[in-house]
């Protein structure tokens, strides 16, 4: 992060459990596969490498959120390939909000819903930007008390 101050930094990955759980689900499809039809198949084979790749790519999964005095700087990795920036001056509102994933954006991820993007990995509290231009994005936070204190010092600073 050359020539960039930050006064917050945030890094979410998915949570352990949940690629436990993934693990959990495809060894019990392949047993009671198994024991029904009996044989192994091409199809398990590929199944399983299938499977295990899209493990993979969710455990580099990470959002990566930065404050600093000019903006912020998110990145959702490995969707993102570069940090999006969001400039202080073409925010018009940024607070904290508990929101509900499922209701308003359909769960989890990189999603689109009424309110606008969001970007989120667990959770249900996060930074809610609303641009003059009119758009919204949503950032999924696991820190949303330092987050607050961090808006409060920006605009005390701004004015």
């Amino acid at each position: 992060m050359k020539g960039k101050e930050a006064i917050f930094i945030e890094s979410q990955k998915i949570p352990y459990w949940m690629y436990l759980s993934m693990l959990a689900k495809i060894l019990a499809t392949v047993i009671i596969s198994l024991w029904w039809f009996g044989t192994w198949s091409t199809s398990h084979t590929i199944s399983i490498i299938v499977v295990l790749f899209f493990m993979f790519i969710a455990s580099t999964i990470d959002l990566r959120t930065m404050v600093t005095k000019k903006g912020i700087y998110f990145q959702y990795y490995p969707f993102h390939q570069k940090k999006h920036f969001l400039s202080w001056e073409a925010i018009k509102e940024a607070y904290v909000r508990e929101y509900k994933p499922i209701r308003e954006y359909g769960g989890w991820g990189l999603r689109f819903g009424k309110n606008g993007k969001v970007y989120n990995l667990r959770g249900n509290k996060g930074l809610q930007l609303k641009f003059k231009n009119g758009k919204n994005i949503l950032l999924g936070t696991q820190k949303s008390l330092e987050i607050e204190q961090i808006l409060k010092q920006i605009k005390l600073s701004k004015g």
